[in-house]
């Protein structure tokens, strides 16, 4: 894979990504550091974390630096299934 593409959509998609089955499983990884006890500073083990998070989230995911170097990258899917969930206001769906 390239090293950062460009896969966030221009809107919202018809069919929107669910919180609970597509993007859940991809953040669960990054609760190592974001979780209350993580070095992270701010948890995203909950749904309200996450979407309290979602500026920073979209940015990030958008820019390729998390997860860091030291970590496994996401995949372009997981990361275009995040973008495009994020597109959506990030439903809790």
């Amino acid at each position: 894979e390239s090293a950062c593409p460009n896969v966030r959509p221009a809107s919202c998609p018809s069919a929107v990504p669910s919180y609970k089955a597509d993007v859940e499983p991809i953040l669960r990884p990054c609760t190592f550091c974001h979780s209350p006890a993580g070095i992270a500073g701010h948890s995203e083990t909950t749904y309200a974390d996450v979407y309290a998070q979602r500026s920073s989230i979209n940015d990030q995911v958008n820019g390729c630096s998390m997860p860091p170097s030291n970590a496994a990258p996401l995949t372009t899917a997981q990361r275009s299934t995040l973008l495009a969930w994020l597109a959506c206001d990030a439903p809790n769906n």
